[in-house]
Formats: structure tokens, C-alpha cells, sequence
């Protein structure tokens, strides 16, 4: 069974970002799982939801420039799981517009069929600006 550390963590933090700015599907569902909970802006959404979201959002953004801030980090090694919380502002390129987008995200991972998965994930918006 895997162990949750603060390496793996801020590692699977690095290849999220990573897969949202090269547009990169299965590398942003390969830490979800389909009982995943979901929360975007106050929403729950299922996997499946998510999934089309992503799907979505990837056919209108042009380009991106994600910078992540981690907030903290809890490793509870006891239960082999984690939390991370980071701020994130992202300047992205989508249908002729840049939009410069600053969000909050609560993610606690644990093991799921023995491989480190999201069990929930909450996105709050903290501000959303376009830039031209």
C-alpha cells in the first residue's frame, strides 16, 4: 500500500499543475476516482460531470499560466492520508479573452484501491478579473 508523505503529496501537487497547463486530461483524472467528492464552487459534481468540465474548458483555453501557493499541508500518517490546500491564480487565454483567475483548493487524498486518490476536492473562488 503506498504511504502518504509530504513528498508524494507536493509531487502529485506539481503533475495537477503540470497536466492543467499542457491540457492534459488523463494526467488531471489520474489522482481522481469515480467516488470522488467533487465541489466547485459550492457544487458538488460527479466524476463524470468533472470529466466533461475539463473537457470543456480544455476546447476554449488557449493557453495557460498556472502558479500554485501552497497554504499547508496535513499528512496524517496514522490513516495514510492528506490534506493540501493551496491558492492558486491562474492567467489563462480563452475565446480571445485573458482572464486572470485566483482560487482556493481544499484537497485530502487517501488510498483507494490500493493508489493514492483524491477522496474530496472543494474549488472556491477567491477573485476573477479579465485583462483584456
Amino acid at each position: 500500500m503506498p504511504v502518504m508523505d509530504k513528498d508524494v503529496i507536493e509531487r502529485i501537487g506539481r503533475e495537477t499543475e503540470t497536466a492543467l497547463v499542457n491540457k492534459d486530461e488523463a494526467g488531471l483524472l489520474k489522482y481522481i476516482h469515480p467516488t470522488s467528492c467533487i465541489t466547485i464552487q459550492g457544487k458538488s459534481v460527479t466524476y463524470e460531470e468533472y470529466r466533461g468540465l475539463l473537457k470543456m474548458t480544455f476546447q476554449a483555453l488557449e493557453t495557460a499560466d498556472v502558479n500554485s501557493e501552497q497554504v499547508s499541508l496535513l499528512v496524517d500518517q496514522d490513516n495514510n492520508r492528506a490534506t493540501l490546500e493551496t491558492k492558486t491564480v491562474a492567467i489563462m487565454r480563452m475565446m480571445g479573452m485573458t482572464v486572470k483567475d485566483t482560487s482556493l483548493n481544499r484537497t485530502t487524498y487517501g488510498v483507494i484501491d490500493g493508489e493514492i486518490k483524491v477522496i474530496e476536492s472543494e474549488d472556491t473562488a477567491i477573485s476573477s478579473e479579465v485583462l483584456e
